[in-house]
């Protein structure tokens, strides 16, 4: 086969690509324009007039890759479809295509690099990547030959590595254009990439899109993984880095204000990990609350406040020596929560909830756990002895006893 001798500089630049989760390798793109204007110069932009025929031909040889960053590739109708095509798109291009220019937003293309050749008006693409237009595009590409036009703003990315900060703020600011919420905003953060593939070798993955994992099954690798939906590894790791009442913030907020608080480049797979396991164990224990309605409700919402508490009360945790060994048994269902520590740790915070002034309201349960000051109380409710269980239970089933 054919050999290709790249610098180290290249060679760690397609490492941090594929590390972070950037462009698929799709060569040079020849895309015809009928008009151009220029745009800025760092980075150099452009705003072309293209015929619809030629985005349809360049879909049909790459489809979803040309999508790999778009931020709404998997999201809607509940996973059942890549998205829910608006039937208006649709109608314009097929049965009034002299409309569709004025009527469509048009879409923005990155590329690596952006060549022009004035003489036979074309712009040769790097590398693609339609960040917004990802509806446009596939409707275009998936249905018969239109003569419609439509504009497209073209942005040459250079070093995608070195200009990431710049890249995120593009596909946010051109997603915000229509109702996208902070979570499909922050799917292709470089941090959320990195810890999708740091967790699939523990045997999990880690959906940052709704419907990514149903699509990405289809693979015999992704399909034997368990699937951790973001949203509770973000709640159950902020009940640990902030607060267990910002575990039921709205999902808004904990993706863009709390965002940062969680996600940290030096953070280790481990250390996103752990809450997760331990608040899905937690939920999944067997309290005393069994025929009560009013307990199981009550108990679903404390269950951040207990793995707080937990986190708050075991040194194991917060040591990176042995992190990975708790993994390990958590994992392999070698570790256990002691139901009747559990059910004690619980039976005091309920009885705390019943004596608050929000017990009974409407909203009570909600309004108690949500109060930032609930925790603390909390904690001068809970007993010396149960605090001790807490690390005993982790010291004898880690064997430290």
């Amino acid at each position: 086969g054919n050999v290709k001798i790249i610098s180290s500089r290249e060679l760690e630049q397609k490492f941090l690509s594929w590390q972070q989760g950037h462009t698929p390798e799709l060569g040079d793109i020849e895309l015809p324009y009928l008009d151009l204007l220029n745009g800025l110069s760092e980075p150099r932009g452009f705003i072309a007039n293209i015929h619809s025929s030629n985005l349809k031909s360049i879909y049909l040889k790459f489809k979803e890759k040309l999508f790999s960053r778009n931020v709404r590739i998997f999201y809607g109708d509940s996973g059942k479809k890549r998205f829910s095509p608006n039937p208006k798109v649709k109608e314009t291009l097929l049965n009034d295509e002299h409309k569709f220019w004025y009527f469509n937003n048009g879409i923005t293309i990155l590329s690596e690099k952006v060549k022009l050749n004035s003489e036979n008006k074309t712009l040769i693409l790097t590398n693609p990547q339609v960040i917004n237009g990802c509806q446009t595009v596939s409707i275009i590409g998936e249905n018969k030959e239109s003569g419609a036009i439509l504009f497209a703003k073209i942005i040459e990315i250079g070093d995608h590595v070195a200009n990431q900060e710049l890249i995120d703020g593009i596909i946010e600011a051109n997603n915000r254009q229509n109702p996208v919420d902070e979570r499909i905003l922050k799917s292709n953060h470089p941090l959320q990439v990195k810890l999708q593939r740091r967790l699939e070798p523990l045997g999990y993955y880690y959906e940052r899109k709704e419907g990514q994992y149903k699509e990405q099954s289809k693979l015999h690798t992704i399909k034997k993984l368990t699937k951790i939906d973001n949203r509770d590894l973000v709640k159950s790791n902020a009940a640990i880095v902030s607060q267990p009442h910002q575990a039921l913030d709205d999902e808004n907020e904990l993706f863009s204000t709390r965002f940062n608080e969680i996600f940290k480049p030096e953070k280790s797979q481990f250390e996103y990990l752990i809450p997760y396991l331990l608040w899905h164990k937690i939920k999944s224990s067997k309290p005393s609350y069994i025929g009560s309605k009013e307990k199981k409700s009550v108990f679903k919402l404390s269950s951040w406040h207990i793995l707080r508490l937990i986190y708050d009360n075991c040194p194991y945790l917060r040591k990176d020596s042995y992190l990975s060994e708790i993994v390990k048994a958590l994992k392999s269902n070698k570790f256990e929560l002691y139901d009747r520590l559990i059910s004690e740790i619980f039976e005091k915070i309920y009885s705390l909830y019943k004596l608050s002034e929000q017990y009974g309201e409407n909203s009570g349960q909600r309004d108690f756990f949500k109060n930032s000051k609930t925790y603390e109380e909390i904690t001068k409710k809970i007993p010396k002895y149960l605090v001790n269980d807490i690390e005993e239970m982790f010291a004898e089933q880690l064997g430290e006893y």
